[in-house]
């Protein structure tokens, strides 16, 4: 199976995105600006779990898609800038039911002086809301299993799933499963983003 590449940060399309939101020397600046880019321009939009990512550019250009598609779309735009950006993979732990539940979940981490990272997924319609929760704050809640080391190959294989090799004649059968139990809340809080920017749990 050839690698998927989904990620082209020397496209001109992707590039055109950069060149757009003005330029900087403060990497930490420019990632913002392009996350605000991505929250203006794109949706949140979920598609069956048995679909590949899109790619960057067909992200782009439908201007949707879920956690992963989102995150690459950010990934390549940062990329395009000179900014390392890479793609955590893992759970989100939401309490549901009565219980607590494993939800399959991926975002970014950007490379601005340490890693940083940005859930690209967030819903709210209001940007500044989201630059406050959504960049450079990863809450307790996100699990992560998987960080990719930057290469298309790496990137592919994590988009291709689980790979069995079997004897003709054989049947199997691969499903996920998480199981999350023993959770213990230990402290509830509340982010608070003063009037200055300066962001707090409280």
């Amino acid at each position: 199976i050839d690698d998927l590449v989904v990620i082209h940060p020397d496209d001109p399309m992707i590039r055109d995105v950069v060149g757009s939101v003005g330029a900087s020397n403060n990497s930490f600046e420019i990632a913002k600006h392009l996350f605000r880019w991505l929250k203006r321009n794109t949706k949140y939009s979920h598609h069956d779990g048995g679909k590949f990512p899109q790619t960057d550019l067909q992200t782009l250009n439908l201007g949707m898609g879920d956690c992963d598609d989102l995150s690459i779309l950010y990934i390549s735009l940062c990329r395009s800038a000179g900014i390392p950006a890479r793609l955590v993979k893992g759970y989100l732990i939401r309490e549901m039911d009565g219980g607590y539940r494993a939800i399959p979940h991926a975002w970014a981490e950007v490379y601005v002086g340490s890693w940083l990272p940005v859930e690209c997924a967030g819903t709210s319609e209001d940007i500044d809301v989201e630059v406050h929760q959504d960049f450079g704050i990863e809450t307790a809640n996100h699990l992560r299993v998987y960080v990719d080391d930057g290469t298309d190959e790496n990137l592919s294989l994590s988009s291709r799933g689980v790979m069995v090799r079997y004897e003709k004649g054989l049947e199997i059968e691969v499903e996920p499963f998480v199981e999350v139990k023993d959770v213990e809340i230990l402290e509830v809080g509340s982010l608070v983003v003063r009037k200055n920017g300066e962001r707090l749990y409280i």
